[in-house]
C-alpha cells in the first residue's frame, strides 16, 4: 500500500485482548503440559475458555519440570484485532504477545541468563509492564 513490501508480518496482540499465565510442572512432556494448562487455568481466566484460544509455549528445564506460558483470548477478541488490521491492508502471518516474545528470546540466550533472574521492565505510553525471568 505504501510502496513497501516484507517477507512476513508478526504483530502482538494488544494486552487488554488476552490473558496470560506462567506456570511450572513437576513433568516435561509437552502434551502432558499441555492438558494439564487448560485445566490449571479454566477457574483463572476472565473468559468463557469454550469461546477462547488457548496457547501454550513450554520451555523445558534442566530438570524434570517445564515452565510453560499459557495465552487464553476470546475468539471474538482475535476476529475484531485482525478485523482492524485488515481494514489497514496488513494481514499477519503470526500474532504473538509481548509475553511469548520476550520468553522465547530469555529462553534462547542462555549464556545471558543463565543462573541469574532477569526482570523486564516496559515503560509505555499506555501502560507499564514488568515480567520477571527465573
Amino acid at each position: 500500500r505504501h510502496g513497501h513490501s516484507c517477507e512476513k508480518i508478526v504483530t502482538n496482540l494488544p494486552l487488554s485482548l488476552y490473558a496470560s499465565r506462567m506456570m511450572n510442572f513437576p513433568f516435561k512432556d509437552k502434551k502432558k503440559v499441555a492438558a494439564a494448562t487448560q485445566f490449571a487455568i479454566e477457574d483463572d481466566v476472565p473468559f468463557n475458555i469454550d469461546d477462547c484460544i488457548i496457547s501454550t509455549q513450554v520451555f523445558p528445564t534442566k530438570t524434570k519440570e517445564a515452565n510453560a506460558l499459557t495465552v487464553v483470548a476470546p475468539l471474538e477478541n482475535i476476529e475484531i484485532f485482525l478485523q482492524t488490521l485488515q481494514n489497514i491492508s496488513i494481514d499477519p502471518d503470526v500474532i504473538t504477545t509481548d509475553q511469548a516474545a520476550l520468553c522465547s528470546f530469555f529462553h534462547r540466550q542462555k549464556s545471558f541468563t543463565a543462573g541469574k533472574s532477569v526482570a523486564c521492565i516496559n515503560f509505555g505510553h499506555r501502560k507499564t509492564t514488568l515480567q520477571i525471568y527465573f
